[in-house]
């Protein structure tokens, strides 16, 4: 019943954004977070049933509330004629206090506020983090962690199955699709085994490695599995190695020798 009230509550936020916008843009974006969120539950199932044995019932239907209701506040990320960059708007604070009113739990909603930050952080320096009992912080980092990880997971799958596309999903953000090369700092932050940055991000082959750069923010083993049994980094490797310029060729194969070894590594 947990998950069937979340799901209504998951449906009403996108009725309310969404049924009375005469924009395409909005309508096309948030029909893909439906089935993003959809995806997000399933692929953090896949993580859950990999965890069975070593966390409660309790923390399993938590994590799926956390999964399905992660992203509703993109819905409202819009101002009914275009969709706002991710710096214009902050969704995951605003569904934080969504998530509050609806009477979800602290560590719930902690989980859903740090879901798509950087780090963790801001995470323990939250004092409503640090107002919890020992337990509850447990219960709080997990979901945190495994909502993170379901999140990359399922863009990361998608972007193996279609990396074309998902170059086209964020329009607001304007790294030059023509240009097939690797941009030195996106590069240094690979080498650094590191995310990269947003600002680093300035070609189309830049936004594909941002993402497989995710490797180094995972955090259960399990997820890697995952990755890996569904030949994560050959199939994306295979697109860039096709898509990239011949003098950054050498630097492609250094940057796959980094991401295997972190995709295996617990």
């Amino acid at each position: 019943m947990k998950l069937t009230k979340a799901t209504e509550i998951f449906l009403k936020h996108y009725n309310l954004w969404t049924k009375n916008t005469n924009s395409k843009q909005i309508k096309d974006y948030n029909n893909h977070k439906i089935r993003h969120s959809i995806w997000v539950l399933e692929y953090g199932r896949l993580i859950l049933l990999k965890l069975w044995d070593k966390i409660s019932d309790e923390f399993r239907q938590d994590a799926e509330l956390c999964f399905i209701l992660h992203d509703i506040a993109r819905f409202y990320q819009n101002d009914w004629k275009k969709v706002l960059a991710n710096n214009m708007f902050e969704h995951w604070n605003a569904w934080y206090n969504l998530a509050l009113k609806d009477w979800y739990s602290i560590e719930i909603c902690l989980a859903i506020k740090y879901h798509n930050k950087k780090d963790l952080s801001d995470f323990y320096l939250d004092k409503q983090y640090q107002n919890l009992p020992k337990e509850k912080q447990k219960k709080a980092e997990f979901l945190a962690k495994i909502t993170r990880d379901a999140d990359k997971l399922e863009n990361m799958i998608y972007l193996s199955f279609d990396p074309k596309h998902i170059l086209l999903l964020d329009k607001e953000n304007q790294w030059d699709l023509k240009k097939e090369n690797i941009s030195k700092e996106a590069f240094k932050n690979i080498l650094e085994e590191k995310i990269i940055e947003r600002e680093n991000i300035v070609t189309k082959i830049d936004k594909i490695l941002a993402m497989i750069s995710w490797i180094f923010d995972i955090n259960f083993f399990e997820t890697k599995q995952i990755l890996n049994q569904n030949n994560f980094l050959e199939k994306i490797f295979d697109f860039l190695e096709k898509n990239i310029i011949e003098a950054d060729k050498k630097n492609l194969e250094k940057i796959k020798e980094i991401c295997k070894k972190n995709l295996i590594n617990k």
